[in-house]
């Protein structure tokens, strides 16, 4: 079985410590998240060979090293109506003065991704953010706004999902999806060199990721 991978969405590409990983197959390997590692988001400003620059929303250029064993995914909007019951997903929020959960974004797991670990990480979307990965259980609506149940394997909690936080999905891509202006996360580790690798990175499909 080939090494987890350090998924820095933990969706960073090797998930160590938490996060989620995916064994059975080389895809699953690369949706493994790691919330101790660096999570890049900005948009490509260049690519030369396996290596592309990224300016991030704040900060100067990084710079990421694509491995043999990297996969793309291309993420995809999607709608409120997507969050049924049973579904497989995960949302970075933090704590609502009510007790719930308030999602910043919410990403719903595509078939090939529905069956890795579940559970709550550390996230970096803003302070006491976390990053909660289970199945949809009960589904509310009050007007535009939703709340789900949530359930993973060290417990459950409840989620508010406002009109504002954007909602996603994500499929197979490839490199030739990466180009210059493309929003991107990418989960990355630091190599024993001190460059940034990636088994992982996450396109935008006219939707910046939001993890």
């Amino acid at each position: 079985m080939r090494k987890k991978i350090f998924f820095a969405m933990s969706l960073s590409l090797f998930l160590v410590s938490g996060g989620w990983a995916f064994a059975q197959s080389k895809e699953h390997d690369a949706l493994a998240l790691d919330t101790r590692d660096f999570h890049v988001r900005g948009h490509i400003t260049n690519i030369a060979g396996d290596t592309i620059l990224v300016s991030p929303h704040s900060g100067a250029p990084i710079s990421v090293k694509l491995l043999d064993q990297s996969y793309v995914f291309m993420v995809e909007k999607a709608a409120s109506g997507d969050i049924r019951s049973g579904e497989f997903i995960s949302t970075a929020a933090t704590r609502g003065r009510d007790g719930r959960l308030l999602a910043k974004e919410v990403t719903i797991y595509p078939d090939f991704a529905r069956n890795g670990p579940d559970g709550r990480f550390q996230w970096d979307l803003g302070q006491d953010s976390s990053l909660t990965i289970g199945r949809v259980g009960d589904v509310t609506s009050f007007g535009d706004t939703r709340v789900i149940g949530l359930t993973f394997s060290s417990g459950s909690d409840e989620v508010t999902i406002p009109t504002q936080a954007p909602i996603v999905t994500f499929g197979h891509g490839n490199r030739e999806d990466l180009r210059v202006g493309a929003s991107v996360f990418i989960p990355a580790f630091r190599q024993p060199s001190g460059l940034l690798a990636t088994y992982s990175i996450f396109v935008g499909d006219h939707v910046p990721p939001p993890m």
